[in-house]
């Protein structure tokens, strides 16, 4: 049993190493939309503006900040 517990351990540190990651993928901006859904909507919505090929949707966010988003191809 006591050689058990060490190569659990390692099992869980290589684990860690391949599929936890601490890097934030987005900014506190965005986590800062995500957080408020009238905000999330705008966000999206206009996304989904890009998408259909407007080259650039401006928003404007409940904390009152205006936002240009553009779609770089």
């Amino acid at each position: 049993m006591s050689v058990i517990k060490p190569i659990l351990k390692e099992v869980v540190k290589v684990f860690h190493s391949y599929f936890v990651t601490t890097t934030d993928v987005m900014s506190p901006d965005v986590k800062e939309i995500m957080a408020n859904p009238e905000d999330k909507k705008k966000y999206f919505d206009a996304i989904e503006k890009l998408k259909s090929g407007e080259e650039e949707v401006k928003i404007k966010l409940s904390t009152k900040k205006e936002m240009t988003l553009t779609l770089n191809h």
